[in-house]
């Protein structure tokens, strides 16, 4: 694979991971992302799908932000045409001008611009994270004398990908804060997920009120003496070490995608927890130096931000029986207390929640939770 500017993949994606806390390294993590395939430059594209509306809104240094809006604003149909097919193609696969462009693109006034203006011609994009009113996806673009990205580089570009798609998830609470009061580890307790930073030993460094609740309330899982986290449970701890050695091959930067990286702790047939772990990367100094570790995240219908009625069931075309049972699902009701609620069967009532997992992309209800805490930015206290 083609590279400059001394970037390798590893480097990358730790550079990804530093934007987890400071959206300011956006930049610098595309350089790093776009060096890794030869004289390309990398943008990443918010998609307004209520609106059918896209905005290039983070890019890589070596990018002319201004003329690729003027850009955009030029030749907005082709830019409709491009997103239509990446959306199409769907998460994780790469889409090129020849898949979205009938005709001769070399010398269309698009093309032309593109060169002309900002250096560029061959259009490589791939779609990494797809909700029903919002997506996101990575482009990038390659002058003519280096043509499309090639096989590899393709694969490598997915696998880049994933990691955008993690680092994106994560860092929304944490961006919440950044633009509200200006600092993210010194505020976490206004965070209403549990949050805690480990170091690669596994031992706690910080956590937050929030994650302080989850422990009282958990009977299997704390903190010992020598400030680890434990699971009382085997399988449990068991499958929290399997998640820190995935996230540690990952903070090791050995370019595999992450894995989903959550598991959860149920109480009955209720998910009482969900727990996510992520790299986590930190040059601010505020954690006594440069700091390289991990982020547990815990989502709790206890602290899950209140949503509107519905809310989720009209993003995902919910009929107004799931749009209830979901409401109900979200706040952590078990499916008997659901059935009792709405004085259906339990039959029934699993054959709604059945449907609303399916409908929503949810393998389990811990996921449906985690797609809460995406619609909503869980601070506390917060006056909006």
């Amino acid at each position: 694979m083609r590279q400059n500017s001394g970037h390798t993949a590893p480097d990358a994606i730790q550079r990804i991971y530093e934007t987890v806390l400071d959206s300011g390294h956006w930049p610098t993590a595309l350089d790093a992302v776009a060096s890794l395939f030869g004289e390309a430059k990398a943008t990443i594209i918010v998609s307004d799908l209520t609106n059918n509306e896209n905005a290039f809104v983070k890019v890589s240094n070596n990018f002319d932000l201004d003329k690729l809006h003027d850009y955009s604003t030029r030749f907005s149909d082709i830019e409709a045409m491009a997103w239509s097919v990446v959306s199409r193609n769907g998460v994780g696969k790469v889409t090129t001008e020849h898949d979205f462009f009938d005709g001769d693109y070399d010398n269309h006034p698009s093309t032309v611009f593109l060169e002309e203006q900002l250096g560029v011609v061959h259009r490589n994009a791939v779609l990494y994270r797809c909700l029903p009113d919002w997506a996101e996806s990575l482009s990038l673009v390659t002058p003519r004398q280096q043509g499309l990205l090639n096989p590899a580089d393709c694969e490598r570009l997915c696998e880049i990908s994933t990691h955008l798609a993690l680092a994106s998830r994560i860092a929304r609470p944490f961006n919440r804060l950044k633009e509200r009061y200006g600092a993210v580890l010194a505020l976490l307790d206004r965070l209403a997920v549990g949050v805690m930073l480990l170091d690669r030993r596994g031992r706690v460094v910080q956590s937050n009120v929030a994650m302080q609740e989850v422990l009282d309330l958990s009977a299997e899982m704390s903190v010992s003496r020598s400030g680890s986290l434990i699971f009382r449970n085997a399988p449990l701890d068991q499958a929290f070490r399997a998640l820190m050695a995935s996230a540690e091959r990952t903070l090791g930067g050995d370019g595999a995608p992450p894995g989903l990286g959550s598991m959860s702790l149920r109480d009955s047939d209720q998910v009482a927890v969900t727990l996510e772990l992520v790299p986590l990367i930190d040059n601010s100094g505020d954690l006594d130096g440069r700091f390289a570790g991990f982020a547990l995240l815990a989502m709790a219908p206890t602290l899950a931000p209140s949503l509107p009625a519905g809310q989720l069931g009209g993003l995902f075309s919910l009929s107004a029986a799931e749009s209830q049972v979901c409401d109900l699902l979200v706040a952590g009701r078990p499916t008997r207390e659901i059935a009792e609620r709405r004085s259906t069967s339990l039959e029934t009532t699993r054959n709604q929640v059945k449907s609303v997992l399916q409908k929503t992309g949810s393998p389990d209800r811990s996921n449906l939770v985690r797609l809460a805490f995406d619609y909503a930015i869980p601070l506390r206290s917060d006056p909006d």
